[in-house]
């Protein structure tokens, strides 16, 4: 069941826990970084969430078609 609060909750969680990460490692210089270098990385990123769309749409195709491949042996109609 979806609880929009829970799963926005869960979400900082997450986020707060990366930035820590990052942070850590980093350094936390990315405060003082060039505002270009930082467009340049969120533009890496949105590159990174597309394509790692585009690799799980294929794998959903993939699966989709062996269900449907296993209902048609199992005599499912759906």
């Amino acid at each position: 069941m979806v609880s929009l609060d829970a799963d926005f909750e869960a979400f900082v969680v997450q986020l707060r826990q990366r930035l820590d990460r990052g942070a850590r490692e980093y350094g936390n210089t990315s405060f003082e970084r060039p505002v270009a270098e930082l467009v340049g990385e969120a533009m890496e990123e949105a590159e990174d969430i597309v394509g790692w769309s585009f690799l799980a749409w294929v794998r959903l195709g993939r699966l989709r078609e062996l269900l449907a491949h296993a209902e048609r042996r199992a005599g499912g109609d759906a």
